[in-house]
């Protein structure tokens, strides 16, 4: 009989110990599925930001179509080019060719530093620019002499620029 309740104290003894143990294991893995699902919930607005960019970055370029093909139904010639300024003092050279006698608005906008726009005739002599002292955006117009290669140039801080030029015909 002694034996008997030796035996069932170690049993009794083992599975409150092994009882604890588990009771251990399950609140270890409650802590880790509630950071797995602060991860997921993470993740999944991650993707709702990535998905959110897309779709605007799809509505730009619809709209961008959209607005290229009502240029081109008004006769307009439409360029941009989308660039950085990445160390003050440096600039970046738009060439286009354009015809004698257009009429041509130049657009220098999205900065968050101060650019500067100017554009040469293909003599290679400036025709115009721009110079304001903020990042707000510049703008020049002018009527073409002579056809052939014009530059637009994009220079001043280091800034992202988005340049448009509109030829109209």
């Amino acid at each position: 009989i002694d034996t008997i309740r030796l035996n069932e104290e170690r049993t009794g003894s083992t599975i409150i110990s092994q009882s604890e143990s588990l009771d251990q294991k399950i609140e270890s893995l409650t802590v880790e599925q509630a950071n797995l699902m602060e991860k997921i919930e993470s993740l999944a607005s991650g993707q709702l930001s990535i998905n959110e960019k897309l779709d605007n970055s799809i509505y730009d370029h619809k709209a961008t179509n959209e607005r290229l093909s009502s240029l081109t139904k008004a006769n307009v010639d439409y360029q941009v080019w989308i660039g950085e300024i990445t160390t003050s003092g440096q600039s970046y050279s738009h060439p286009m060719n354009i015809g004698n006698s257009k009429n041509v608005q130049v657009y220098l906008s999205g900065m968050t530093e101060d650019g500067d726009l100017s554009v040469l005739n293909p003599n290679n002599s400036q025709i115009a620019s721009s110079g304001r002292s903020t990042p707000v955006p510049d703008s020049v117009n002018f009527t073409t002499v002579l056809a052939g290669n014009y530059i637009f140039k994009v220079y001043g801080q280091a800034t992202k620029y988005k340049l448009e030029v509109y030829v109209r015909n």
